[in-house]
């Protein structure tokens, strides 16, 4: 798909993902689904809406890990971990190799 057109793909695929979350708020799967498409997203960002954007993608993975640790069989935890270790250090975002690495051995 075209860069130019990527936006609105990744607009159209949270809101359908929003929709299952909130038809499904005690499902895992629609809210894991919902972080790893926010996460991807923050790619074709700007840093600062970025950094925002992966604070949201966290907050809904540990919540999918809350409802079920085994989300996407294991892969809440893999997606996570991630997120850990690329984002930025304490002042700026919530970046930490230690706690990426924990997540890594829960999956």
């Amino acid at each position: 798909m075209p860069k130019y057109r990527q936006g609105e793909a990744y607009d159209a695929l949270l809101k359908k993902t929003t929709q299952l979350a909130d038809q499904f708020p005690i499902a895992a799967d629609p809210i894991f689904w919902q972080a790893l498409i926010i996460a991807t997203h923050a790619e074709q960002q700007d840093g600062f809406t970025a950094l925002k954007t992966i604070h949201k993608s966290r907050d809904l993975l540990l919540k999918a890990i809350k409802i079920n640790p085994q989300t996407a069989n294991g892969s809440a935890y893999v997606t996570l971990a991630t997120l850990y270790y690329m984002a930025p250090n304490w002042t700026i975002a919530f970046g930490d190799a230690e706690k990426a690495e924990k997540c890594f051995r829960k999956h």
